[in-house]
């Protein structure tokens, strides 16, 4: 739980990017998959084709509030440390 803001920072942008492919796929616009990382373009594109941009909403959504929800677990029940003199 140590790096919790890190871990979910890219799970939103991982979140984000498959809603806007999601998104661009529902209007009808052609993705190119080629290139250097084509493999993870065609797995976030199937993903999205999957989802949809209602599912990709709806998963971003959980993403966030799991973070925040481990956020706040993590830093309100934060060991408070008693220095006795």
């Amino acid at each position: 739980m140590k790096n919790t803001l890190g871990g979910g920072i890219i799970a939103i942008l991982v979140g984000a990017v498959i809603y806007y492919e999601a998104m661009e796929l529902e209007q009808g616009v052609v993705l190119d998959v080629s290139g250097r990382r084509a493999i993870v373009k065609l797995l976030f594109a199937k993903v999205a084709l999957f989802l949809g941009t209602t599912g990709a909403a709806i998963l971003l959504v959980a993403i966030v509030a799991i973070v925040l929800y481990l956020l706040y677990k993590k830093y309100k029940l934060e060991n408070i440390q008693t220095v006795y003199q």
